[in-house]
């Protein structure tokens, strides 16, 4: 049956093999038993136990080199947030004199975004509404302050009814 192999008797043979008076050692070491059917239970156990730790020893390093990368990590991640955060607070510094720098307009600023709301007054405010389309929001809302309310009215009915509402936001909100 071995020889069919149906049947591996090879561990009850390594078993036996060993524990023939006289001959044993002899006998194991011809046919080639592995050293572990040569130990006795006790000796089996510590060596099942040996191996055990060592498993575990090889777990908790993995787990220790795990936890050091992660370490890591986190703290890459930590320098990178707060990088990004200076970034926003200097972005949001920026913004604040930016809008302060658009509220304190030179004179001739002034006059030169009068004149132009001037020239708007004169076009159709279907084309104005096409052409302010195109302009930045902050130009657009100086041009507007600085038109009548009828035709502030005309051209933001022809406007994109999302950047007429933008408008009109910041029209409403006195800086």
């Amino acid at each position: 049956m071995h020889t069919s192999g149906a049947i591996d008797i090879r561990p009850f043979v390594w078993n036996v093999v060993p524990k023939v008076p006289f001959v044993g050692d002899a006998l194991t070491k011809h046919i080639g038993v592995p050293e572990v059917y040569t130990l006795s239970v006790t000796e089996r156990r510590k060596l099942e136990l040996q191996q055990w730790q060592q498993r575990l020893d090889e777990r908790e390093r993995e787990l220790q080199r795990n936890a050091a990368e992660l370490e890591l990590l986190n703290n890459d991640i930590s320098q990178r947030q707060q990088k990004v955060e200076k970034q926003e607070t200097e972005m949001l510094e920026k913004d604040k004199d930016i809008a302060r720098g658009k509220n304190e307009a030179s004179p001739h600023e002034e006059a030169l975004i009068k004149e132009i709301a001037n020239t708007y007054r004169e076009i159709s405010p279907r084309k104005a509404a096409g052409i302010m389309a195109q302009l930045p929001d902050h130009l657009a809302i100086e041009l507007m302050r600085n038109l009548p309310q009828d035709t502030r009215a005309s051209i933001l009915a022809r406007m994109d009814p999302r950047r007429a509402a933008r408008i009109t936001e910041n029209l409403a909100d006195p800086q």
